[in-house]
């Protein structure tokens, strides 16, 4: 019984060391953390709650809060409401779908699928650099009922930091399989949540799953629509992992500052919300490009009817 007791802990010692091991070391008489990680109390590297927080090491990477960049620029300004609500357009041509940004030196870091109840903490987050600016698209009726006023109140939030607030449709229905009239409802309604909790109409749209078709694009064209998808996947909604979401940005960025692309990412995401911002931020400004809204990214002023 004894012999049976000191193997299994013989193999879970092995198993945890094994696990550890994974990580980077760091602490006294070792380097300091790489790529803004976090040294754990127990020397190592590495994101998240677990490295970033409760003994992280200050002076052997980064910890829970970073620095707070102390010249920020403007905010973005957008025309006052009116009294009246704008009318969408109706009759314009096909819609084209928009992968990268056209203005050089900027990318575009995008949210889907929000709001959540993860979404205050990125915006926490995102407070610490008031220099960043991003772009969310909302449903309204998708993880949460965004029309509920605990969630008017986040888009609300959102929206007066400076990010641009945009459509990802209300109950996040794939419009390649929707008729017209269907999507001109899924569209409107979505309209509606928005402007309730921001006092503006967007004119950008994301359509679920990246998917469209000849007739969507048509339809979406026809309400005035700007169709956005991105460049690059940070695959969060399939990996739950900042670190390895972080990596699709250094694999953006090693292709240059000309590669300015738009990031796909999503509030909903646990590790998105916590930890994702404070990895990537300071990886992009080391490559001298500004974080910017869809609509900054493309060179337009007016994000909104």
């Amino acid at each position: 019984m004894r012999t049976t007791i000191l193997s299994i802990l013989l193999i879970v010692s092995i198993a945890a060391v094994g696990g550890s091991e994974a990580k980077p070391r760091c602490g006294r008489g070792l380097p300091a953390c790489s790529n803004n990680r976090c040294c754990s109390a127990d020397g190592y590297c590495g994101a998240g709650v677990n490295f970033c927080r409760l003994g992280c090491q200050t002076e052997f990477g980064r910890c829970r809060k970073p620095p707070r960049v102390p010249d920020a620029p403007p905010p973005v300004e957008t025309p006052p409401p009116s009294n009246q609500r704008p009318e969408r357009p109706r009759g314009g041509g096909p819609a084209k779908i928009i992968y990268s940004c056209t203005v050089p030196g900027t990318v575009a870091i995008t949210f889907d699928d929000g709001p959540a109840k993860r979404t205050p903490e990125l915006l926490d987050v995102l407070a610490r650099y008031p220099d960043v600016r991003v772009t969310f698209f909302v449903n309204g009726n998708n993880y949460v009922n965004a029309a509920l006023p605990e969630y008017q109140a986040i888009i609300a939030r959102a929206f007066n930091s400076g990010h641009q607030i945009a459509s990802h449709t209300f109950q996040h229905k794939d419009l390649a399989t929707l008729s017209d009239t269907d999507i001109q409802d899924q569209m409107i309604s979505n309209d509606d949540v928005i402007y309730s909790a921001t006092g503006r109409v967007p004119r950008y749209m994301r359509p679920p799953y990246g998917s469209t078709d000849a007739d969507s694009l048509a339809a979406l064209g026809a309400l005035g629509y700007v169709v956005t998808n991105w460049g690059v996947d940070t695959r969060d909604w399939a990996d739950n992992d900042a670190e390895k979401s972080a990596d699709e940005f250094e694999k953006a960025l090693a292709k240059g500052p000309s590669n300015t692309f738009i990031a796909l990412a999503h509030d909903t995401v646990e590790s998105t919300a916590a930890d994702l911002m404070d990895l990537v931020i300071p990886l992009i400004r080391q490559s001298n490009l500004r974080m910017v809204t869809i609509a900054e990214c493309l060179g337009d002023s007016h994000p909104y009817l």
